[in-house]
């Protein structure tokens, strides 16, 4: 059986204390932040609890950071490990008729309403002289 990686305490003053209980780093691993996760939400859930505490075990640190051990193998998809490749996400292809149709709308706007910036203001003045 696996050591418990958080510990949770609710309290009898309405205060539950959460233990990251790995030292002496308390380095976090996707195990750790789903048993944190089920804490969080257990005190949330818990009516005599209005204030959490989070702490780390140990002397040295609360907590260094993520366990490089299990970056080196975890994936987006699956936060674990590399073992199993996630398959190719589908791309949204853009037909070229859509795509003429909306730069041709983009053109016919731009004809359609006058320059409303101070540049375009000065380049038609100068086109006219004043």
């Amino acid at each position: 059986m696996s050591r418990a990686l958080i510990r949770y305490e609710p309290g009898d003053d309405g205060i539950a204390v959460i233990t990251l209980d790995d030292p002496p780093a308390n380095a976090y691993s996707y195990e750790m932040m789903k048993a944190l996760d089920a804490a969080i939400l257990e005190a949330r859930m818990d009516d005599g609890v209005h204030a959490l505490v989070l702490r780390g075990a140990g002397e040295k640190f609360f907590c260094a950071g993520a366990d490089i051990r299990m970056l080196s193998t975890a994936t987006p998809s699956s936060g674990r490990s590399r073992a199993a490749p996630r398959p190719p996400s589908p791309r949204r292809s853009r037909s070229s008729a859509s795509c003429s149709n909306s730069s041709s709308n983009r053109k016919t706007r731009a004809k359609a309403s006058p320059p409303t910036s101070r540049s375009a203001s000065r380049s038609s003045r100068a086109a006219r002289g004043a």
